[in-house]
């Protein structure tokens, strides 16, 4: 039990004072003389997570005061819909805050062992979250919930529903993993790639823009998700990766990771994205990087090609994220979002001393080019995309991946694509090829780009 000490404040004539913090919750009292209403703030690691009004009789008070004044609060963490897990993190910080002035009632708390709060508690399973009115309630979406049927929210102006699935235990790496379909469909290719991502231990967030049959994908996405967002489709994937960002803030002190990944590209191997998720995770630690991608680009400007990317998370990094993401708006325009937020965001992080790079850098592959390759003249005058120009280079490199723009549209007019399959047999699972080329089919009515 934690005892803080009494906080006056003769400016804004505000009094109050905590009881208790335990187990159950937090109680305690607050009153502002100067007639505003008694609302106490919750923030946990700097993000409001609830409020309450003080409106319950407390006898001790009204004896020094000389008159009922209702003063009293007890916020129990479910009300406040904290998992209690959290409580018990190492670095987990605590304020109580008065809501006019913003003054601290109960100042800061850290708890640096497991069950100084008290026992560990577990998150509900097969419910979605509770209605959230503000944005700031927007970041309680792991909160315990008592209905078993979901309900809607409204949330960054727009509509989602939110299901809550297994509970957030901490790890090497919490993915938001973004998926988008014309025809609403969560595709065998698509469910290939998360499903290599869990069996590689991460946790996974998966976001759709489509609206996907949850009756027909629950089972998969319960045993392989922890949550799953259907949200409207407005604004592209970094819109996505930001309501992952800020609805999953406070729990990213579990995980030495989080990764922004989406589905325009396809998954040749469960194989070689296991070994190419050590070659990444070896490279970020070893070499004391801060944010490492799967390939990175020169075009426009150095950055990591945004449809995989990986943040080690440190304290200087979620500051810097928290400052990022808060400025990401809807942009219709694919330009501005490229350079605002694909290359922004590498550009940004360079500027601020922070380490970057890629599995696969982009100077490297040139640098590898065959002199006979058909675009070898080509990449040393001209920076090019690399995953459409060094897609033969980057697969018979053990690379799992393949864009899928490149196989279904081929907006740069790569000769040797017609290889794609042969090279990708050789080194990938034939079942997730079939699933590849079921799924160019369906995009492609029938027909084949190749």
């Amino acid at each position: 039990m934690i005892k803080p000490s009494i906080t006056k404040d003769a400016t804004s004539g505000v009094y109050g004072f905590v009881d208790s913090i335990d187990e159950k919750g937090i109680s305690g009292w607050i009153l502002d003389l100067d007639g505003g209403v008694n609302v106490v703030e919750v923030y946990i690691n700097n993000v409001k997570v609830g409020e309450k009004e003080a409106n319950l009789y407390r006898e001790d008070i009204d004896k020094i005061t000389g008159k009922v004044t209702n003063c009293g609060f007890f916020i129990a963490w479910k009300e406040v819909k904290i998992n209690t897990d959290i409580l018990s993190s190492a670095g987990f910080k605590l304020e109580i805050l008065h809501s006019r002035t913003k003054d601290i009632i109960a100042g800061q708390y850290v708890m640096n062992s497991a069950g100084s709060i008290g026992g560990k508690g577990k998150l509900k399973q097969d419910v979605k979250i509770c209605k959230s009115e503000t944005s700031e309630d927007f970041i309680s979406i792991m909160k315990n919930c008592d209905s078993e049927n979901y309900r809607e929210t409204e949330v960054f102006s727009m509509n989602m529903t939110l299901y809550k699935l297994n509970a957030l235990k901490g790890g090497i790496g919490l993915v938001c993993f973004v998926h988008y379909d014309r025809d609403d469909i969560l595709d065998d290719c698509v469910k290939n790639y998360i499903s290599s991502l869990r069996s590689f231990g991460y946790d996974i967030v998966f976001v759709t823009t489509s609206n996907i049959d949850m009756a027909k994908n629950y089972d998969f996405i319960k045993e392989n998700c922890a949550m799953c967002i259907i949200r409207e489709n407005i604004g592209y994937d970094f819109y996505s990766y930001a309501i992952f960002y800020t609805m999953l803030r406070i729990y990213l002190n579990l995980y030495n990771t989080f990764i922004f990944a989406n589905d325009s590209v396809y998954l040749i191997s469960e194989e070689l994205l296991h070994i190419f998720l050590q070659k990444l995770n070896r490279k970020l630690f070893e070499q004391n990087m801060d944010c490492i991608g799967a390939l990175s680009s020169c075009e426009r400007a150095y950055h990591i090609q945004s449809w995989f990317v990986a943040f080690k998370i440190s304290e200087d990094i979620l500051r810097f994220m928290d400052d990022f993401v808060r400025n990401i708006s809807v942009q219709n325009n694919k330009e501005n979002i490229i350079n605002c937020y694909e290359v922004g965001i590498s550009q940004k992080l360079i500027q601020n001393g922070f380490k970057i790079g890629a599995v696969y850098e982009y100077n490297d592959l040139v640098v590898a080019l065959e002199d006979n390759h058909p675009y070898c003249e080509h990449v040393r005058k001209h920076y090019a995309n690399p995953s459409h120009f060094f897609w033969d280079k980057l697969i018979n490199s053990d690379f799992p991946f393949i864009k899928r723009e490149l196989l279904v549209k081929n907006p740069s007019k790569i000769v040797n694509i017609g290889l794609w399959k042969n090279l990708c047999v050789n080194k990938g699972n034939r079942n997730f090829i079939k699933a590849i080329e079921n799924n160019i089919r369906r995009l492609l009515n029938g027909n084949s780009v190749c």
